[in-house]
């Protein structure tokens, strides 16, 4: 009862200041209070010996395909090379190509801006690719006189949804996915159709809540002209990305780890980025440097505590409960409504990892079945994202940053747009899913 107390409360802070955003300050060092409030939580549990030190290691390091500290070495290696590709500016360049495609065309702009986000997610990092492309569609927005909200919901929706295309689009599909033995190519083969056809369903959906909006044409003309400051650097850079994707796509067959591939990748072009600048260029290593102020160290505390959380929970028989609540629910809708409740209460990482114990408790199904329940939970934590702030790491910090730019979206419009859009994607995907698992 007290663990369930502590973790009540706790989701409860995290969601207030997730809506009215307090921040500590120390000396000149504005502090987020979410990830505060979260260790908090995390703290009590192990000073009221709900949990000891002991078991919060051994969750946190347990051995075999997957753990939590191996899927936060997942999560900073692939937000790393996405944010070196940020630093040398590939994606303005690329965004900028995209709007200037546009023309005049409000209606252009909102497909190309789907498009784009959707393809750059697929191969990259959801998060990444909202928190990177967020102040461009702002700033073209300010420049062009143009209402923002339409381009802003559309790129985080697209990045949530398409998002569910390769397993290591999202760190709850690897995970979920790499806990109970699915590997890259089988992922695949299950989610491209339910992710190919749910997109195009979020798409029209979209394009029907805005379609006056869209009417309208611009009225400015964007003209802001975006280079890349080392093209060869971007070449290199994205070539680690790309073997990156590939070789996580083969690691069963290779025998290795996939925090160990990506944390290579990593490694290996970030010693490039800073041999090249000191010796080639001669000059400070600012594109490494400024990819790592740019990393999102904050979620990191607030990652672990809730993994905490999650394993307090556990020990105290609480999944074993809500295994026995799903049982009673035809299995797309428990534990695909299932996770998408659970993502807006706690965050869709914790999610992933309070479901693992769930699922784990179905012991008595066929492999076949068991698949289908970690399909469902991982299209519940993907398109969950988009229903609060708190479904996703990116949307709390996607929500922080419109705010910052006076951007009329408040916690109730990001609940009105989601309720509009995730429930009805959430019904396309896991019908869909149906047929192809």
């Amino acid at each position: 009862m007290l663990t369930l107390i502590i973790f009540i409360c706790t989701v409860l802070l995290v969601i207030l200041s997730t809506l009215y955003k307090p921040k500590f300050r120390m000396g000149s060092i504005n502090i987020e209070s979410f990830w505060v409030i979260a260790s908090v939580g995390a703290l009590l549990l192990l000073l009221t010996s709900s949990l000891s030190i002991q078991e919060v290691y051994d969750a946190l390091t347990m051995s075999g395909s997957m753990s939590p500290i191996k899927l936060l070495i997942i999560f900073l290696s692939m937000s790393g090379l996405s944010l070196m590709l940020d630093t040398l500016g590939f994606f303005k360049v690329a965004s900028n190509y995209v709007l200037k495609k546009a023309g005049h065309s409000h209606t252009k702009i909102f497909i190309y801006v789907y498009v784009a986000v959707s393809i750059l997610t697929i191969f990259t990092s959801n998060d990444i690719i909202i928190l990177t492309l967020t102040p461009i569609i702002i700033y073209f927005s300010k420049r062009t006189n143009l209402y923002p909200i339409p381009l802003l919901v559309s790129q985080f929706v697209a990045a949530n949804t398409w998002s569910l295309m390769l397993i290591v689009g999202n760190p709850t599909n690897i995970y979920l996915a790499s806990k109970f033995g699915i590997n890259f190519i089988s992922y695949l083969q299950v989610m491209f159709f339910p992710t190919f056809i749910t997109g195009v369903f979020t798409f029209g959906l979209l394009y029907l809540i805005f379609r006056k909006t869209l009417k309208k044409p611009i009225e400015k003309t964007y003209e802001q002209t975006v280079y890349v400051e080392n093209k060869f650097l971007v070449y290199v850079t994205l070539a680690h990305l790309i073997l990156c994707t590939l070789s996580l796509a083969v690691a069963n067959y290779i025998q290795l780890e996939m925090h160990m591939i990506s944390l290579f990748f990593l490694c290996s072009n970030a010693l490039f980025l800073i041999i090249y600048q000191i010796t080639r260029l001669q000059a400070y290593p600012s594109y490494f440097l400024n990819s790592v102020k740019s990393m999102p160290w904050n979620l990191m505390p607030f990652i672990l505590s809730m993994f905490i959380m999650m394993t307090s929970l556990n020990k105290y028989g609480l999944t074993k409960n809500i295994f026995e609540i799903l049982n009673h629910v035809p299995t797309y809708i428990g534990y695909g409504m299932g996770s998408f409740i659970a993502s807006n209460m706690m965050n869709n990482i914790p999610m992933s990892v309070l479901f693992v114990d769930v699922i784990s408790h179905a012991t008595h199904i066929y492999p076949h079945q068991l698949e289908t329940l970690v399909y469902s939970a991982i299209i519940g934590s993907n398109i969950g994202a988009y229903l609060t702030p708190l479904g996703s790491l990116a949307g709390m910090m996607w929500l922080r940053m419109l705010k910052k730019e006076n951007i009329d979206m408040t916690f109730k419009k990001f609940v009105g747009y989601g309720a509009l859009i995730a429930l009805p994607a959430m019904v396309v995907a896991l019908v869909t899913l149906s047929w192809f698992v």
